[in-house]
């Protein structure tokens, strides 16, 4: 398991060490809450358009789906996983590029 988790972290830096100052600002925009929402509701308009009745299965569906992933993840896996984001990670203090404020 020791080996798996430096793997991990050796991947992690590898990657996090490859980034491009003109694209953070495009990274920080992409992982905004807010960011999503005209597509979501394109996506809606577009299940309407398209599926007349079955609609508003569909986008209960999807909303169960997403609801349910978020709680099995946030309830079940995190716990489980049991593990520091990387940018609470201790060892790794100064040694990531980040583009926000870590969550």
């Amino acid at each position: 398991m020791q080996t798996l988790q430096q793997l991990d972290t050796q991947l992690f830096l590898y990657f996090n060490s490859i980034h491009f100052n003109w694209l953070d600002p495009i990274m920080a925009l992409i992982t905004r809450r807010d960011t999503w929402f005209p597509s979501y509701l394109i996506l809606v308009f577009w299940l309407i358009y398209k599926q007349k009745k079955q609609a508003a299965f569909t986008i209960i569906a999807i909303i169960l789906a997403v609801a349910l992933s978020d709680q099995i993840c946030s309830s079940v896996l995190k716990p489980l996983v049991h593990r520091l984001r990387p940018c609470h990670e201790p060892s790794l203090t100064g040694l990531i590029h980040m583009v926000t404020d870590c969550g």
